[in-house]
C-alpha cells in the first residue's frame, strides 16, 4: 500500500490508506452492532445505573428512589430553579452527559458516541503505526484493533457508552502523545482521565513519571526535569485535583450522597471480602472466580477478556518465533511503562482489597485488564507486516513440527474425552481452544485476503478473485462467530417485555414498583418509574426477604402488608417464577439472600398472587395494583 504524501509522518494530511482504514472501521462496526444502535431496548447491562439521566428532561421523576446507593454516588443541587445531579466518581462523563440529556434521549447519547470513538481511535493508531514504521503498519494495527475491540465484552468495550468505554480510547491517545514527545499533551490526557474515567488516572501518571527517566548506557539511569516535561504533569496534576478528590470523598464517604428512603433496620453487617458472600461466587459482585486470571480481583473482569488475552498472546507467542526479539524492541517504552504502572497499581488496589475490604482505589482489575490488552495490542500490530512477509517461510520451514502438535493435541484430547467419567466436563475445552483457534485464524486469515487481492489487481486473476472470495467469506465467518460470542452482551427484550415496558411508562411517574427483580432491572431506565430494588446490585437493606415472603405467601395478607409498608404503588408479577421447574433449581436472587429464601418457602405449594386481579398482562407478566379493592377480591375467592 503506497502513500499519497510525500511526508509520511506529515499528521496534517490524512492519507488514502487512513480513509480506506477508517471507511471499513465505519462498515465493520455497523454490520456487528447494527440491531444495537438502533434499537432502544438494546442496551448493554451496566447502562441501566445511569436511569437517573432521564432527570435532565423531567425533574419530577424518581421522586422517591431507592436506588442512588451504593451504586450511584449522586450529588443533587440546584442551580437557579435547575435540578443537577453529580456524578463524583466521574465528573466530566456525568455532567456532559446529563447536559446532553436536556436534548437526546441518554440511551441514544451512548449509542452515538459508539460511532464517533471508534474512528477517533484509529486515527490515533494509524498514526503511531505510521509514525514508528510506515502507512501499512498504522493499517495493521488499526484494523487489529478493531477486530479486538468488536470482541471484547462489557469490561473493555468501546461500545458500551459507559465511562470505563474511554478507558482504551484516553489510554491510546496518551501514548501517541508520548510516543510524539509532546507532553503538554500527554498532560491532558491525564487531566481528561481523571474526569473521565479515574481507574486511568494513578498509572498515567507514573507512566509519566517514568518518561522522566533516561537511561544511558545498561545501567546507567538520570532523571530528566526539564520544563517542558514537568511543567505539564504539575499544571494538569494540580488540575485533576477536583475530580480526583471529589471521588475520594465520596468513596470515603466524606461527602453525603443525596439521601434516599429507608427501608428496615435491617441490615448486613459489613465483613471482610473474604467472608462476604456478596463478593463470593453466587453473589452479585464476585471477585474470585479464576484467580489470578477471571474475578473483579484478577486480572480481568470476564472469561472473554481472558480469551482475547490468550489469542493475542497466541500470535505474540508466533510474532516472537518468526521475527525474535526485535519483535519486543519495535513496541515503544510509552507502552512498556504502562504496562508496568497497570501492574503496580493492580498490586496496590488488591492489597487494599483484601488487608481492608476497601474499593476506595477501585477494583484491581480496573488497572490491568486494559494495559495488558493494550500492550498486547500495540505489539502485534506493530510487528504484523513484518511478520505476514516472514510468517509462510517460517510456516512451511515448520510444517511438520506443526502438523505433529496439533495432532498430538487431537489424540490427547480424544483420550481424554472417550476416558473421562464425565465427558460433559472436557466439552469446555474443545469450545475454547476452537474459540481460540478462530481468533487466531481471523488476522491471518484478512492478511490472506489483503496480498490475494493485490496480486489479483496485478495479474488480473479470475483463480485468485474467486480465492480472494472465498478467502473472505472464510474469515468473516470466523469473526462473526468470534465476536459474537465474546462481545458485549445486551439485553433482548422480547415483545411482551416490551410492552410491560411501554405500560409502567404510562402509569403516573411518582409511582413505585416492586415485583419479579429481573423485570425490575429495566424499568427506570425504559418505562423511567422508581422500583424498590431489582436484580441489579441490590441494597443491603432491601426488603429482599419480605417481598419473596410476600411472593409466595399462600394468603395475600403478606402481600397487601408489604405493599402497605413500603408505599408501593404496583407489582409486577412473573408467573414463570411460580413452575415447578423454577421453585425446583431454587435460584432466586444473590447470595446471601438466596439460601435465606429457600429456607424461608420452603414446603408451599400455593400462591395466593396468582389469584390476584391484574389489571395489564403481557405474556407471563402481569402488573399488580396495590389498593384494597384488589386484595380483597383475591380474599373472597
Amino acid at each position: 500500500m503506497r502513500q499519497t504524501t510525500s511526508n509520511p509522518n506529515d499528521d496534517s494530511i490524512i492519507t488514502k490508506p487512513l480513509a480506506w482504514t477508517l471507511l471499513i472501521t465505519l462498515l465493520l462496526v455497523v454490520w456487528f452492532l447494527w440491531s444495537y444502535l438502533w434499537d432502544r431496548y438494546q442496551v448493554v447491562r451496566d447502562i441501566q445505573n445511569f436511569y437517573w439521566m432521564a432527570r435532565a428532561k423531567d425533574a419530577g421523576l424518581f421522586a422517591r428512589d431507592y436506588l442512588y446507593i451504593p451504586t450511584n454516588n449522586i450529588i443533587e443541587l440546584n442551580i437557579s430553579g435547575f435540578d443537577l445531579l453529580i456524578y463524583p466518581l466521574s465528573l466530566g462523563y456525568g455532567l456532559f452527559f446529563y447536559l446532553a440529556s436536556t436534548i437526546i434521549d441518554y440511551v441514544w447519547i451512548t449509542k452515538i458516541s459508539a460511532l464517533l470513538i471508534a474512528p477517533i481511535c484509529v486515527i490515533f493508531l494509524f498514526r503511531i503505526g505510521q509514525h514508528l514504521r510506515d502507512a501499512l503498519t498504522g493499517v495493521s494495527l488499526s484494523l487489529l484493533f478493531v477486530f479486538f475491540i468488536l470482541a471484547s465484552p462489557l469490561s473493555i468495550s468501546i461500545f458500551s457508552g459507559l465511562q470505563r468505554g474511554y478507558a482504551i480510547p484516553i489510554l491510546i491517545a496518551f501514548l501517541y502523545f508520548l510516543i510524539r514527545q509532546n507532553f503538554t499533551l500527554a498532560g491532558f490526557m491525564i487531566l481528561i482521565s481523571a474526569f473521565v474515567y479515574l481507574p486511568n488516572f494513578p498509572p498515567m501518571v507514573i507512566t509519566y513519571l517514568f518518561c522522566l527517566l533516561n537511561f544511558n548506557g545498561k545501567y546507567k539511569v538520570s532523571l530528566d526535569l526539564s520544563r517542558s516535561k514537568v511543567l505539564p504533569l504539575v499544571i494538569f496534576g494540580v488540575g485533576s485535583t477536583l475530580a480526583v478528590a471529589s471521588a475520594m470523598a465520596v468513596q470515603l464517604q466524606i461527602i453525603p450522597n443525596t439521601p434516599i428512603p429507608e427501608f428496615t433496620e435491617i441490615t448486613y453487617p459489613s465483613s471482610t471480602v473474604g467472608e462476604n458472600p456478596f463478593y463470593q461466587p453466587g453473589g452479585s459482585m464476585s471477585l474470585f472466580i479464576g484467580f489470578p486470571f477471571l474475578g473483579r480481583a484478577g486480572l480481568f473482569d470476564t472469561g472473554g477478556d481472558v480469551v482475547n488475552f490468550l489469542v493475542m498472546a497466541v500470535l505474540a507467542t508466533l510474532i516472537y518465533r518468526v521475527i525474535g526479539v526485535q519483535s519486543v524492541r519495535r513496541v515503544p517504552r510509552p507502552t512498556w511503562y504502562l504496562l508496568a504502572a497497570g501492574i503496580i497499581m493492580y498490586i496496590i488496589s488488591f492489597s487494599i482489597v483484601v488487608e481492608f475490604s476497601s474499593f476506595v482505589l477501585y477494583l484491581p482489575s480496573r488497572y490491568t485488564r486494559s494495559t495488558l490488552i493494550l500492550t498486547m495490542l500495540f505489539f502485534i500490530g506493530l510487528n504484523w507486516v513484518d511478520f505476514a512477509q516472514r510468517f509462510p517461510h517460517w510456516f512451511f520451514k515448520n510444517l511438520r513440527l506443526i502438523v505433529f502438535f496439533f495432532v498430538c493435541l487431537g489424540l490427547v484430547l480424544g483420550v481424554v474425552y472417550f476416558l473421562t467419567p464425565n465427558t460433559k466436563l472436557v466439552m469446555p475445552t474443545f469450545w475454547l481452544i476452537g474459540l481460540m483457534l478462530s481468533g487466531v485464524l481471523v488476522p491471518l486469515g484478512a492478511t490472506w485476503l489483503f496480498h490475494l487481492v493485490q496480486s489479483s489487481l496485478a495479474s488480473k486473476s479470475s483463480l485468485r478473485w474467486g480465492a480472494a472470495a472465498a478467502v473472505l467469506v472464510v474469515t468473516m465467518t470466523l469473526a462473526t462467530f468470534y465476536i459474537n460470542l465474546l462481545t458485549v452482551k445486551k439485553s433482548q427484550p422480547s415483545a411482551e417485555e416490551r410492552a410491560l415496558y411501554e405500560f409502567v411508562a404510562a402509569l403516573p411517574k411518582d409511582v413505585v414498583l416492586a415485583g419479579d427483580p429481573d423485570i425490575l432491572t429495566n424499568i427506570p431506565l425504559f418505562s423511567k418509574r422508581s422500583v424498590l430494588f431489582r436484580e441489579m446490585f441490590p441494597r443491603d437493606d432491601a426488603p429482599i426477604l419480605q417481598y419473596f415472603d410476600a411472593q409466595y405467601g399462600e394468603t395475600v395478607q403478606p402481600a397487601f402488608d408489604f405493599c402497605r409498608r413500603y408505599r408501593t404503588d404496583y407489582l409486577i408479577l412473573n408467573t414463570q417464577d411460580f413452575q415447578a421447574a423454577y421453585l425446583t433449581e431454587a435460584q432466586f436472587f444473590y447470595q446471601p439472600w438466596n439460601d435465606q429464601i429457600v429456607d424461608l418457602i420452603d414446603g408451599r405449594t400455593e400462591f395466593a398472587l396468582l389469584d390476584l386481579k391484574p389489571i395489564f398482562t403481557s405474556g407471563p407478566y402481569r402488573v399488580i395494583k396495590c389498593d384494597a379493592d384488589t386484595f380483597l377480591a383475591a380474599s373472597h375467592k
